[in-house]
């Protein structure tokens, strides 16, 4: 599954879902895997149950471009903000909890491995947060 975690408008998420070249034209992290049920664990982690049951499903689907994808999510903005706030010094127990999520869990990711990934996804909430936007989720087969 190709993912990646965009900042932009909601009302962007059309344009995102059709773009062939979304990276480049919208601030993204450019990832594999973190589908909508990982970006659900991790609010979960984060202290979001409600939000992460909610992304897992369908509520915060925003666009499906056909039957076979892609797909744009806009992520709560409880993701946003939390990930924007967290002090460095939690990083690890965050890490420590979202692979603790059986979806983290199955594929054998590990703390130390996606503390990395927190990081990134941190700078990319926080440069959001900073210019008052959403952060999208886009993935496609």
């Amino acid at each position: 599954m190709l993912t990646n975690i965009l900042i932009a408008t909601p009302e962007e998420a059309t344009a995102i879902g059709q773009s062939s070249t979304q990276a480049t034209t919208w601030p993204c992290l450019e990832l594999n895997g973190l589908d909508n049920a990982k970006m659900a664990a991790l609010l979960g982690a984060l202290g979001f149950p409600k939000q992460a049951v909610e992304l897992e499903g369908e509520q915060y689907l925003a666009v499906t471009v056909s039957e076979g994808g892609p797909w744009v999510f806009h992520l709560p903005q409880e993701l946003r903000d939390a990930l924007a706030a967290m002090p460095p010094s939690q990083v690890l127990g965050v890490a420590e909890r979202w692979v603790s999520h059986e979806e983290l869990a199955y594929d054998g990711w590990s703390a130390t491995d996606v503390v990395p990934l927190l990081e990134m996804l941190q700078q990319l909430a926080t440069n959001a947060a900073s210019e008052q936007k959403a952060l999208l989720l886009w993935m496609s087969l």
